[in-house]
């Protein structure tokens, strides 16, 4: 786990962060508020009182999006700064614990049918349980995590397709993990900019602090380094290439 000082330093990059895309994407986009801006930011995890998805809001961060509309100058946020480096501080280590919604030790985890997909595709989520390290450079583990998502979705809800749709769907390490049907069933990236880690993921490293080289990204261009895609195949075809893989 992150030590106190360590969090604490992820507060304020995540402050500068997220002060500087609010006011960058405002100018590309000045049809926006700032305060709409302010809800695509990382303070909904950053604060968040447990470490659940979604979290609670915090009131802070209603406090944050109000002063973004009323204020004109980035400077102006400043007298915040503190307040939030104090919260960050004052509910350390709850946000970071394992998350409650996940089986202990695993990384994946999949989702009740979605009457909105077709009913036998496993909707499954994706979250670092290995912090510091990367899920995504142990690959007999991942195997071990899509192996057990597909053989309980199957027995319990008769899935036979995995689903998801997330950032990882535009990374060539993730890809690596699945057949050339998931790669042909990929949609368009999807370039819009929304407030959940499915799409802001990209800004947090392995060890659950910023990831300067992906923010420093979307800073200079306005658009994300890695876009949403959904993608879909089926268990047997995943369960092949695991094999074709040797894991």
């Amino acid at each position: 786990m992150k030590t106190l000082e360590e969090h604490l330093q992820f507060a304020d990059d995540c402050f500068t962060f997220s002060m500087r895309f609010v006011w960058d994407q405002q100018r590309r986009h000045p049809e926006k508020s700032r305060k709409e801006l302010m809800g695509l930011t990382l303070f909904h995890y950053l604060l968040r009182q447990v470490p659940t998805e979604p979290p609670d809001k915090d009131p802070l961060e209603f406090e944050l999006a109000e002063l973004a509309d009323k204020v004109e100058k980035i400077e102006d946020m400043e007298v915040l700064r503190k307040p939030v480096i104090d919260r960050v501080r004052e509910i350390y280590p709850n946000t970071l614990g394992p998350q409650s919604i996940f089986e202990p030790g695993r990384c994946l985890r999949y989702d009740r049918p979605h009457y909105d997909l077709p009913g036998k595709w496993c909707v499954f989520h994706i979250y670092n349980a290995k912090a510091p390290e990367s899920i995504l450079d142990d690959k007999a583990y991942m195997a071990d995590n899509f192996r057990f998502i597909m053989d309980e979705g199957e027995k319990n809800f008769g899935y036979d397709h995995l689903y998801t749709f997330t950032w990882l769907n535009s990374l060539p390490q993730w890809l690596e993990f699945f057949p050339q049907e998931w790669h042909d069933n990929r949609g368009f990236p999807y370039p819009g900019i929304v407030g959940n880690l499915g799409c802001l993921g990209q800004f947090i490293n392995s060890r659950g602090n910023l990831n300067h080289k992906n923010a420093e990204y979307l800073l200079e261009t306005g658009t994300l380094k890695y876009a949403r895609r959904a993608s879909f195949c089926s268990f047997d075809a995943m369960r092949k290439h695991l094999e074709k893989m040797g894991l």
